[in-house]
């Protein structure tokens, strides 16, 4: 363990990665969206010993410093903000349970959004712990994209793992919030004119990649409104919250902020057991994707939007698809804290989706192509260069070179989920599920992970996106494809 907080860094600049999901944050609670917020969810196969969580997330010195952290500017005036480690912040831990199970057992149709959380106020993390009527429990994380990105989250069940079996050294620890070196003042006026140089590279890209039309379950003209009387929550709410904890044998008090708006998002699960995804697997190496399993997903997706929409009678618009790549060493066990990622800006035309193969090769061609030009360095040059830019003009200039439709769709394939953990404070671990939060357009995203070789795609989206028969169709699609080949 640590051997105190004192030892863990009190300030720490964000990265571009940060700034990037501040912005995106903007944008949806401009929409009256919950904001940014991500959600990971462990279902263990048996009840949890609940005492024993409680007692090893508040014996996590990593914990107690994340619950701390929140946005504050060094002097007045200053557009840039710096995550601050100071005062007391209660860490939010929520227990429910569920009477009655069927299709609304999933853990996301039961746990209201946590729209208090927001990186201006400390936590901005929570946990719920939800018990089935099959005697499995699930454990929720809910946190501000800000704070960090979907494989921090992983690395810090993996650390409340370690520190539950004493198991975990401090010099790894350190290295979970080890923020990246400063440079010095010299060498960062030195390097600026390479960076605005790659930095307009990344915009000439994403703006050539990204030209309408974009094919997308909504348009941009068809406004998402927000209910009556509600007003866009820029800062998250500043008033003080209920006790989230609850009293043993009481409901807790589920209230959050000034107004009870519903939850927009819904969320539908294609799942696949080991037999499946072996199939899968074997398709893929068929096609050539043995070593590319993400592009091969994002191929059997484009398809299957591609079928949903050709059902609606839609045919304008080309897929543009952002995909978001780590930058951490593989198989590192940090750093939790911050989003270390990159980009990489995919296109397929309408009249590229007519085989599995086709699409599949298309993607790999441009995912080759980017590599080779050094396009994802250069969106991290880009997303540095950007977070001395406002919010809202930052905000602004996302939407501007699409006319306000971010992609046709969100995606992203998280890997193996916690590097392959079985078991959670000694209890097996039936599934590991991501949840993505949303902007609007596009209000569809989709997650892969895998979980002891077993796929799941999480399909997430905003109410009305999708009718019924399309969100069937769209499954049957992504289904068939994955498993069987090409569909009609």
């Amino acid at each position: 363990m640590f051997d105190g907080p004192e030892k863990l860094p009190r300030s720490i600049p964000p990265t571009g990665g940060d700034y990037f999901a501040l912005a995106l944050d903007h944008l949806m609670r401009r929409m009256g969206l919950a904001g940014n917020v991500c959600r990971l969810v462990l279902r263990l196969d048996e009840p949890l010993d609940k005492e024993r969580f409680r007692s090893v997330l508040d014996r996590s010195d990593l914990i107690n410093w994340l619950s701390r952290l929140h946005l504050r500017r060094r002097f007045p005036f200053l557009v840039h903000k710096c995550f601050t480690c100071n005062g007391q912040a209660a860490l939010i831990l929520r227990e429910h349970a569920v009477k009655h199970g069927g299709a609304s057992d999933e853990v996301p149709h039961i746990v209201p959004s946590h729209r208090g959380l927001s990186p201006n106020r400390a936590p901005g993390l929570a946990f719920d712990v939800v018990d089935h009527p099959d005697g499995s429990t699930s454990i929720m994380l809910s946190w501000h994209h800000a704070l960090m990105d979907a494989l921090g989250a992983e690395l810090l069940f993996q650390h409340l793992n370690r520190s539950a079996a004493c198991n975990d050294p401090a010099d790894q620890l350190l290295a979970l919030t080890r923020p990246d070196r400063a440079k010095s003042t010299l060498q960062s006026l030195l390097g600026f004119p390479r960076k605005l140089a790659r930095a307009r590279q990344a915009v000439l890209f994403v703006t050539h990649a990204s030209r309408v039309p974009i094919a997308s379950l909504i348009r941009p003209q068809h406004q998402l409104t927000r209910p009556r009387g509600a007003k866009p929550d820029l800062r998250g709410e500043r008033r003080a919250k209920p006790d989230l904890r609850g009293a043993r044998g009481a409901e807790p008090d589920l209230r959050e902020g000034r107004r009870a708006e519903p939850d927009r998002a819904r969320y539908d699960f294609v799942s696949f057991d080991e037999p499946a995804t072996a199939r899968i697997d074997a398709h893929g190496e068929r096609i050539g994707a043995g070593y590319h399993k993400g592009l091969f997903y994002l191929a059997a997706t484009i398809r299957a939007f591609d079928r949903a929409l050709r059902h609606r009678g839609s045919a304008d618009g080309a897929y543009v698809v952002p995909v978001p790549q780590d930058l951490r060493k593989r198989g590192s066990l940090g750093p939790v804290f911050a989003n270390r990622v990159t980009f990489q800006f995919y296109r397929v035309e309408r009249g590229q989706t007519g085989s599995l193969r086709e699409t599949y090769h298309i993607l790999r061609e441009q995912m080759i192509d980017q590599l080779r030009r050094d396009i994802p360095q250069s969106y991290v040059a880009m997303m540095e260069l950007f977070r001395n830019v406002p919010l809202g003009l930052y905000s602004k200039m996302l939407r501007g070179p699409t006319e306000g439709q971010l992609s046709s769709f969100f995606f992203s394939f998280t890997g193996e989920a916690c590097q392959r953990m079985d078991r959670f404070l000694g209890v097996r671990v039936r599934t590991i599920r991501h949840m993505a939060p949303l902007a609007y357009p596009p209000g569809v995203g989709v997650v892969f992970s895998r979980h002891l070789s077993r796929l799941c795609a999480t399909v997430s989206f905003l109410e009305g996106c999708f009718e019924p028969r399309e969100l069937t169709t769209f499954g049957e699609a992504l289904r068939s494809d994955l498993i069987d080949g090409d569909t009609p």
